[in-house]
Parts: C-alpha cells; sequence; structure tokens
C-alpha cells in the first residue's frame, strides 16, 4: 500500500537522516524546529519520516495523519496500536503510551520491515484494551 489520504509538510533535519534506513520511522522536533528521530513512547512524536532529505540536515518530508508506510522497531501484528521507541522504530503501545496510530499490514511485521500505518497521533490517549 501506498501512502493515501495523507497530510505532509517539510521540515530541515538537526542530524542527518538522508539512509534509506530511516525511512517510515516516527519523527520529533528539536528545540529549534528541526527533525530528530522521535524517542520512548510516543512523547512529542510529530510523524512518520516519508521524504529522506537529499543531504544530511536537508528538508525531509513527513507525513500527520493518513495510511503511510512505517518501519517496525519489534514484532507487531496487524490490528496493534503503536508508539515509538528510542530511534523511532513503531513498537506495540500499552496503556501508558502515547499512540501514533494503529497496523493495518495483513499479517505480522517482523521487526525492521516496513508496514501499513493508518496515522493518527493521539497526544497522550493510552491504547485500547482488549
Amino acid at each position: 500500500m501506498n501512502q493515501h489520504n495523507t497530510v505532509t509538510f517539510r521540515a530541515a533535519a538537526a542530524t542527518d537522516l538522508s539512509a534509506a534506513a530511516n525511512l517510515g520511522f516516527a519523527v520529533a522536533l528539536d528545540v529549534d524546529g528541526r527533525l530528530v528521530l522521535a524517542g520512548v513512547n510516543g512523547r512529542d512524536c510529530i510523524g512518520i519520516l516519508v521524504e529522506l532529505p537529499r543531504a544530511a540536515g536537508g528538508p525531509c518530508g513527513v507525513a500527520t495523519m493518513g495510511t503511510v508506510r512505517a518501519r517496525a522497531g519489534g514484532a507487531i501484528d496487524e490490528g496493534d496500536y503503536v508508539t515509538s521507541e528510542a530511534g523511532g522504530g513503531l513498537v506495540i503501545a500499552d496503556e501508558a503510551d502515547d499512540l501514533l496510530g494503529k497496523c493495518v499490514q495483513r499479517g505480522a511485521v517482523a521487526d525492521g520491515n516496513m508496514f501499513d500505518l493508518l496515522l493518527s497521533i493521539s497526544g497522550g490517549s493510552t491504547a485500547p484494551q482488549p
């Protein structure tokens, strides 16, 4: 699945995010308003890196909502609600995490693989309990 009905913007990176391995990671803004990889529990996450910069510190494309390709930071299954881990990978959220969205990829997703994410940053809501 490609990006669908996404809202995106561009911002400069604070560090070198040009490596292909960064594509699909959660990102946040530093104190200077530049992009950095998001930290643990989705705190301060503003979106998913969907376009790499051409050079270190260059502008990047960030999706803030919609269906996007994201990178797993651990095993994830279809229907799991996700948050970010240190370094921007997405992992299964628990009730204390800020939610970034829901995995809509069919089947299981292994650590490091790309998956389809319905991106909907909650900014403090907790994962639904079964």
